[in-house]
C-alpha cells in the first residue's frame, strides 16, 4: 500500500447518517439564529420548550415555502412576516373584545394603526364576530363603495350589514 493511498475508515451508521444530513441542520441553525428570542429564566425546561415552539415554527415555514415554489407562487413571505402572522392568529383566535373603557391596571395601549385585517383563519374562526353599531360611519371594508355604521367586534373592521347587502357574512365565510 502507497503511503498516499487514502484508507477506507469503516464508519458507524450513526456517523454516516450525520454527514449525510449534516447540511440539513446547518441550514436550520441559521433560520433558527436569524430572528431568535432571547429570554432569561431559571428553568431550563423553559429553553427546550422554546426551542421546540421556535423548531416549529421555522420548520413550518420552510414546508409553506417549498409548497409556493412547488406551486410557482411569487409572493412568498419573508419568515419574519411569516412569524408575526403566527404570533398574531394565536394572539387573535377565539379572543373577544371586552366593551367598556380600559381600567387603570391595564397597560396603556398603543396607538391605533390604520386599518389592518386579521390573518384569514381568524378572519374565518366563526368565534367572537358580532356587529356593532358605532355612531360614527365609515367605508365598507369589502365593497368599499357604501358608507355603514356597522363595526365588527372582533376584526375592528367597516362592514355592511343591511337588508340589500351583507358584507359582514360574505367577509366572515
Amino acid at each position: 500500500m502507497h503511503p498516499m493511498e487514502k484508507v477506507e475508515v469503516d464508519r458507524p451508521f450513526i456517523v454516516k447518517e450525520y454527514n449525510n444530513y449534516m447540511g440539513g441542520i446547518d441550514l436550520i441553525d441559521a433560520y433558527v439564529s436569524r430572528y431568535k428570542y432571547h429570554m432569561r429564566s431559571r428553568r431550563w425546561y423553559l429553553y427546550l420548550f422554546w426551542q421546540t415552539v421556535i423548531l416549529a415554527v421555522v420548520n413550518s415555514w420552510m414546508l409553506y415555502r417549498r409548497a409556493c415554489e412547488s406551486v410557482g407562487d411569487k409572493n412568498i413571505k419573508s419568515q419574519r412576516k411569516f412569524q408575526a402572522e403566527i404570533a398574531a392568529s394565536l394572539i387573535l383566535v377565539n379572543a373577544v373584545r371586552r366593551p367598556g373603557r380600559p381600567s387603570l391596571d391595564s397597560p396603556v395601549p398603543a396607538p391605533k394603526r390604520v386599518c389592518v385585517a386579521p390573518p384569514t383563519d381568524v378572519q374565518k374562526d366563526q368565534y367572537g364576530h358580532w356587529p356593532l353599531k358605532c355612531a360614527k360611519r365609515g367605508r365598507c371594508k369589502l365593497c368599499s363603495i357604501n358608507n355603514t355604521d356597522t363595526l365588527g367586534e372582533k376584526c375592528d373592521l367597516r362592514l355592511c350589514f343591511t337588508h340589500d347587502r351583507n358584507c359582514f357574512k360574505r367577509y366572515h365565510n
